[in-house]
C-alpha cells in the first residue's frame, strides 16, 4: 500500500471527535426538563434493563440512597426521588447483583463490589460502602472491579456500565489512597492512575462502558476545606482534566461537578459566586446547600438534578442520538412522531393540493395517503350568520327575554372582508338577580338537531368581547359570568363536564367531576377577535376515568384533561348538547349593554378537519399558538382524497400552510398555499447525498426536494466538515433547476487529507433568487484511491521477487 506520513496532530484529533463523547452535565438536566428525551428511549432503557455498577462513598448516596445492603431505610437518593415524582422513571437499586428483580423493566444499579463469594462493602467499610481503594486506586481494589465484572458475566447479567462514586477524594487533602494504600492528596500521578485503571477495566470487559466521573465540589464535611483557595483550585483543575480525558477518548462522562456549579435554574453563579465575582474556581452553587430534605451532603433538589442527568446519559448509551423528542408528526418533515421519535412515513400525508393558489369560496381537492375516512363529510353545523337568520338553528334556553337579546344581523366589527353579519349576544339590562340560577341565564343554545351521540367531537368559533365587558373573577380568578363551550348531559344520563364557568356546565346526577382549571381574563383581551376550539372524547367504558377534553385559544392549548368520567352507564340514544356561549346569572352583575360577538360557529361529530395556518410546522402550535382558519370539507373524504371549499377568513396574501387532521387527531405535513393569486414561496423540504461512502473520482448526486419550486434555480456549496474550520472543495456543482418537486446536481468526489480519518462532506442548497436554503441531512465520506507501486511495503498483484524484491520476499 502507498506510504503516507501520518502527522499526529493530537489537538486536531481530539477536537474532531468531540461529538463522539457523551457528556452528562448541566445541559443534560436542561434537556431532561425540556422533555427532549423521547419516551421511546426511556422505555428502551427499562426494557433492556440497563445495568450500572456504582460503588462509592457518601456522595454516591445522592443517586442511589444510603448504604443498607438492599433497601434504603435512612433516606432515598435522587433516582428514587425522581421515580416518586414520575413513575415512568423506574429504578431497581441493590447491593447484591443476585437481589435484582428478574422481571421488572427498570434502570438498574448495583452498589456493591464482588470479593470472594459475595457482594458488599470493601474492607474497613460498612454495609455496601466502597472507597477508591476498593475500586481503582490500589491493585487489590482494581482486582475487585475486575472480579465484579467477571461475576456479572458468569451470572448472565453483565454490567452495561460501571463508574466510581467520588466523594471528597479530590477537594479535601489527604483523602485519596496511593498504590500502597496510604492517604495522600490527589495529584497528577493519582489522576493518571485513575485514567489507566479505566483503560485496564475496558480491556478486561470490552462490552462494559467504564464511565468517567468528575468529583463533588462541596465542603460539607467536618474537615476544613479551603474551597476558594488551594482545595478549590485543585478540584477545579483535576475535574477539567477528567473532562478532557473523556472527550479525547470518545468516552462517557458523568459530570456531576458541572451540575453542582450551576444553580437550580442551570445557570452558573454570577455576583453570588461563593468565591467572589469573577472567580474561575468551580465549586458547588449556593442553591444546593444541605437542608432538612437532605440527600447526602446536599438538598434533595441536587440529587434529583443528578438523577435526571443519569437518565439522559442512559438513554444516550442505549442508542438515542440526542436529537430532542418530537411533539407531533408536524415536527418530523414527512415522518410520524411515535413515542417522541420520528418514524416512517407520516400518516396522514398530503402529496398535493389541486391548486396552491386558493380563491375564497371555490372548491379544491387534496390528495394524499392515510387521510382517513369521514362518512359525514360536511361539518354537523357551520354558521357564519351571513344570511342574518337564526331561527331553527339557534335559540335561547332557560331564560327570560327581558334580560338579554340575540341578534344575527350585526354589521359592525366584522371579522373578515367577506363577512356580512355577526351574531351578537347582549345583556340588555343589569340582569343578574339575587338567588338567580340557570333559569335566569342568557344562553346561546343549539336546537335538538345539534345534539350528539358520537364518542368524540370538535367545535370552533370566533368570539369578540365588547370593549365595556367586565369579567367577574370571584371564582379562583376565572370568568364566573360568562360560559363558552358548554357541554351538557341530562340528569341520570351522561355526566356533565366541569364546573360552572367557561361553559363547562354544572355536574349532573350520575357522578361528579372535579371542576376544570379554567382560563383567566389574561388569556383574552377585548380589542380583537379570538379563535376558540374545543375537543371532547367520551370515556372508553362506563366509569373509566379516561375521557378527554381540550380547550384552545388562538391555537394555544390552555386546558387539557385526560382523566374525566363522562359516562357511568349505558344510555342508548341519549345525546350531548352543545352550547356555544352565554351569560351566567349567579355571578356579579354586568353593566348594561355588555355583549359578545360570534362568527363562524363550526360543530362536528368528529375531530377530523382541514386547517390553513400561518406556520409551517404543527409541532409547536399547542404551546405557542398561531392563526388558523377552518376549511369546509364537502362531498368526498376518503383515505386518499378530500374536497373542500376554501375559506380565507381574515388572512391576507401571506405564505400559508394547509394541514389535515384525521379522526384520531393525527396531523399531516403542512403544504404551502396562498390566497388570491399570490404564488406560494418555494419551500425546500429535504437535501441529501445520493451515496454516503465513495472513492475519490466517483460521480455522486446531490438531491433536493421542495414544494412549489418547479423551475426554480438552485446553487450549491460543498465543504469538508471539521469542528473548528470547514474546508471548501476545489470544484462545486453547476446550478440546476427544479423539475416538479426535485432538483438533482452531480459532483465528482474529491479527496482531502483529514489527518485522522477520511474526509466527510456536507452541502447546502440555496435558491438563486434568495429565500430558502437547506443543508444536507447526511454526510458523504470519500476514501482515497491507492495506486500500488514497488516499494510500498506490499507485494501487489503483478509483482514478484524478481520485479520488486523490496516488497516480495522469496518463498
Amino acid at each position: 500500500m502507498k506510504k503516507r506520513l501520518l502527522l499526529l496532530f493530537i489537538f486536531i484529533f481530539v477536537i474532531s471527535n468531540v461529538n463522539a463523547a457523551i457528556i452528562a452535565d448541566h445541559n443534560a438536566v436542561i434537556a431532561f426538563d425540556n422533555g427532549d428525551i423521547p419516551s421511546y428511549w426511556i422505555e428502551q432503557v427499562k426494557s433492556e434493563r440497563f445495568l450500572i455498577q456504582f460503588p462509592g462513598r457518601s456522595h454516591s448516596q445522592q443517586l442511589v440512597g444510603d448504604f443498607d445492603d438492599n433497601i434504603n431505610t435512612v433516606f432515598i437518593g435522587g433516582l428514587e426521588k425522581l421515580e416518586d415524582m414520575d413513575s415512568i422513571y423506574q429504578v431497581d437499586i441493590q447491593c447484591d447483583l443476585n437481589d435484582l428483580s428478574s422481571s421488572n423493566g427498570a434502570l438498574r444499579f448495583i452498589k456493591g463490589q464482588y470479593s470472594g463469594s459475595s457482594w458488599g462493602a470493601g474492607s474497613g467499610q460498612y454495609e455496601c460502602r466502597n472507597d477508591d481503594d476498593h475500586y481503582w486506586s490500589t491493585s487489590s481494589g482494581r482486582q475487585r472491579t475486575l472480579d465484579s465484572a467477571d461475576e456479572s458475566i458468569s451470572l448472565g447479567d453483565p454490567f452495561d456500565a460501571s463508574m466510581f462514586g467520588w466523594s471528597f477524594h479530590i477537594i479535601r487533602g489527604d483523602s485519596i489512597h496511593n498504590e500502597g494504600g496510604s492517604d495522600i492528596t490527589f495529584n497528577e500521578e493519582r489522576r493518571d492512575a485513575y485514567f489507566n485503571s479505566l483503560d485496564e477495566f475496558r480491556s478486561n470487559s470490552p462490552n462494559t462502558e467504564y464511565i468517567y466521573g468528575t468529583a463533588p465540589t462541596d465542603q460539607d464535611t467536618s474537615t476544613p476545606i479551603s474551597e476558594c483557595g488551594v482545595d478549590g483550585e485543585r478540584v477545579t483543575q483535576y475535574n477539567q482534566d477528567i473532562r478532557d480525558e473523556a472527550i479525547s477518548n470518545d468516552g462517557v462522562l458523568f459530570d456531576q461537578a458541572d451540575i453542582e456549579y450551576h444553580g437550580e435554574d442551570m445557570q452558573p453563579p454570577s455576583s453570588e459566586h461563593p468565591c467572589g465575582e469573577g472567580s474561575t474556581i468551580q465549586i458547588r452553587h449556593p442553591d444546593w446547600g444541605s437542608g432538612s430534605d437532605g440527600c447526602a451532603h446536599s438538598n434533595s433538589a441536587l440529587c434529583v438534578a443528578k438523577a435526571k442527568a443519569v437518565w439522559w446519559m442512559a438513554a444516550r448509551m442505549v442508542g438515542w442520538d440526542g436529537i430532542p423528542a418530537c411533539q407531533s408528526s408536524g415536527d418530523c418533515e414527512g415522518n410520524n412522531c411515535v413515542e417522541g421519535i420520528c418514524q416512517g412515513v407520516i400518516e396522514p400525508q398530503i402529496t398535493s393540493v389541486s391548486n396552491s393558489v386558493l380563491i375564497h369560496g371555490e372548491s379544491f381537492s387534496i390528495s394524499g395517503s392515510g387521510l382517513g375516512v369521514k362518512d359525514d363529510v360536511s361539518p354537523h353545523t357551520y354558521d357564519n350568520f351571513d344570511d342574518g337568520i337564526v331561527v331553527d338553528r339557534w335559540h335561547w334556553e332557560y331564560g327570560s327575554s327581558s334580560y338579554y337579546n340575540l341578534f344575527s344581523d350585526v354589521t359592525t366589527e366584522l371579522r373578515t372582508p367577506y363577512s356580512i353579519f355577526n351574531a351578537k349576544v347582549m345583556a340588555d339590562t343589569d340582569w343578574n338577580e339575587s338567588g338567580g340560577g340557570m333559569a335566569d341565564s342568557a344562553t346561546f343554545f343549539s336546537t335538538h338537531d345539534h345534539h350528539f351521540t358520537s364518542e368524540k367531537w370538535y367545535s370552533s368559533m370566533w368570539v369578540k368581547f365588547s370593549s365595556n365587558f367586565v369579567f367577574d373573577e370571584d371564582v379562583n380568578g376565572v370568568w364566573g359570568n360568562v360560559k363558552i363551550f358548554r357541554n351538557l348531559g341530562s340528569a341520570n344520563q351522561y355526566v356533565s363536564i366541569g364546573g360552572d364557568r367557561w361553559g363547562l356546565a354544572r355536574e349532573y346526577a350520575e357522578t361528579t367531576v372535579d371542576r376544570i382549571s379554567s382560563p383567566t381574563p389574561s388569556d383574552m383581551d377585548l380589542s380583537r377577535w379570538h379563535h376558540l376550539e374545543y375537543e371532547f372524547y367520551e370515556n372508553t367504558g362506563n366509569g373509566i376515568a379516561d375521557g378527554k377534553m381540550k380547550l384552545f385559544i388562538d391555537g394555544k392549548m390552555i386546558l387539557f384533561r385526560s382523566n374525566i368520567i363522562t359516562q357511568t352507564a349505558d344510555h342508548p340514544g341519549l345525546k350531548r348538547t352543545f352550547i356555544p356561549a352565554g351569560f351566567h346569572s349567579v355571578r356579579d352583575p354586568q353593566a348594561d349593554g355588555e355583549y359578545l360577538l360570534f362568527d363562524e360557529v363550526y360543530v362536528d361529530s368528529s375531530v377530523a378537519r382541514i386547517m390553513i395556518c400561518d406556520f409551517k410546522s404543527w409541532g409547536t402550535i399547542e404551546t405557542t399558538g398561531g392563526h388558523c382558519e377552518l376549511q369546509l370539507p364537502h362531498t368526498i373524504w376518503d383515505g386518499s382524497n378530500i374536497q373542500f371549499t376554501a375559506n380565507k377568513g381574515s388572512f391576507g396574501d401571506e405564505q400559508l400552510y394547509l394541514f389535515v387532521i384525521d379522526s384520531e387527531g393525527e396531523v399531516s405535513n403542512g403544504v404551502p398555499v396562498s390566497f388570491d393569486g399570490t404564488a406560494p414561496q418555494c419551500d425546500l423540504t429535504s437535501a441529501s447525498w445520493g451515496e454516503t461512502e465513495v472513492e475519490e473520482g466517483t460521480e455522486v448526486s446531490l438531491n433536493v426536494q421542495g414544494n412549489n419550486c418547479d423551475g426554480q434555480e438552485v446553487s450549491f456549496e460543498i465543504w469538508e466538515n471539521d469542528i473548528i474550520l470547514d474546508d471548501p472543495v476545489n470544484i462545486t456543482p453547476s446550478n440546476v433547476y427544479f423539475s416538479g418537486s426535485s432538483a438533482v446536481a452531480t459532483w465528482i468526489a474529491e479527496y482531502q487529507n483529514d489527518v485522522a480519518s477520511n474526509p466527510e462532506y456536507r452541502f447546502r442548497a440555496s435558491l438563486v433568487d434568495g429565500g430558502d436554503n437547506i443543508e444536507s441531512s447526511n454526510e458523504l465520506i470519500v476514501s482515497e484511491i491507492v495506486i500500488p507501486f514497488c516499494g510500498d511495503g506490499t507485494c501487489d498483484i503483478g509483482e514478484n521477487f524478481t520485479s520488486c524484491p523490496e516488497d516480495c520476499e522469496t518463498s
